[in-house]
Formats: C-alpha cells, structure tokens, sequence
C-alpha cells in the first residue's frame, strides 16, 4: 500500500478548490478586459484626438480654399494672368478631396498631412494672388495715367492745329481782300486817267 496521503474528497473540499480555481481564473479574466478596456480608451483617445486634429485642419483648409478663390477672383477681374494660381489651387483642391476621403475612412494622419499640403497651397496661393493683384491695380493706375496724357496731348495738339488754320482762314481771307481792294483802286485809277 502507498503511504500518499491524499486529502479526503469532501463535499466542502471540491467546492474550495472549485471556487479557488474560478476566482484566478475570474481575477484573471477581469484583469484582461480591464487591461484591454484601458488600451482601448487610450487608443481611442489617440484617434479621437487625431480625428479632431483631421477634422480641424481640413475646415482650416476649406476656409482656405474660399480666401484663395476670392483673391484670384480679384486678380484676374483687375487683369491679372492667373493661370498658374489656378493650376495650384486645383492641386490644392485635390489634396483637400483626398484628405476629406481620408479622414471618412479613418486614415487620420494621412488626412492631416494632405489637409497640411492643402492649407498651405491655399495660403500660397492666396499671397500670391493678393500679390498680383496690387501689381494689376498699379498696372490699371499707369494706363489710366498715360490714356490722360495722350488725351491731353491729343487736345493740345487739335487745339494747335485749330489755331494755326484759324490764322491760315484769316491770312486768306485779308489776301482776298488785299487783291480786291487793290483790284478795285486799279480800276479806279484807270477809270480817272480815262
């Protein structure tokens, strides 16, 4: 016979065990989701805080995009070549679309970096346009400079040549009557020697 001392199976002895066993393993499992929770809510934060992030820099780009069109709107009205600005604002458009599609999706630093890219074409292209746009308006201010001097010059001159043919008008006109008086004492002279 072995000397294994072995513990009776009691009643009370099978519910200890059992209960010690499940407490571990509930202890256990409690410690896991609290552990799984807290990671969550972390990383959860972390992408709320970078969704927000996405979200605030892509309505500073969209507040942007409407400055930058208003300024290119502006330029070209006061004559300025503004094909390029519209080249980059519609890249700019396009980074902005493809940050917006982004952040739906749930690629929040993607959609930060082309928000990012996107503002910073719009703010470019905005201080560029202002930019032309002051040189348009100076541009505007000297024609409208020189359309006054020629037309100065332009009344000037008609006034000139008014003048000189209104002494032409007169010299002919006293040579007319010079002949005609000369004619006339001709004549008389004649008609008394006769």
């Amino acid at each position: 016979m072995s000397n294994v001392h072995k513990t009776p199976e009691t009643p009370l002895a099978r519910a200890h065990q059992f209960l010690t066993s499940k407490a571990t393993f509930a202890a256990s499992f409690l410690f896991l989701v609290l552990a799984c929770s807290a990671a969550l809510r972390t990383y959860g934060n972390a992408n709320s805080t970078q969704a927000d992030d996405a979200q605030a820099l892509i309505a500073q780009a969209v507040a942007d995009s409407g400055k930058a069109y208003g300024a290119i709107l502006r330029a070209e009205q006061n004559g300025a070549n503004v094909t390029q600005l519209i080249s980059t604002f519609n890249a700019a458009l396009d980074s902005l679309q493809t940050a917006e599609e982004q952040a739906r999706q749930g690629n929040f630093s993607e959609a930060i970096t082309n928000a990012a890219v996107a503002k910073s074409a719009f703010d470019t292209v905005s201080t560029q346009a202002d930019s032309l746009n002051q040189i348009a308006l100076s541009n505007q201010v000297n024609r409208v400079r020189v359309i006054l001097l020629l037309g100065l010059v332009t009344v000037g001159l008609v006034s000139v040549l008014f003048l000189v043919g209104l002494l032409a008008i007169r010299r002919l006109q006293w040579r007319r009557l010079m002949r005609s008086e000369i004619s006339r004492v001709q004549k008389d002279a004649e008609d008394q020697a006769s």
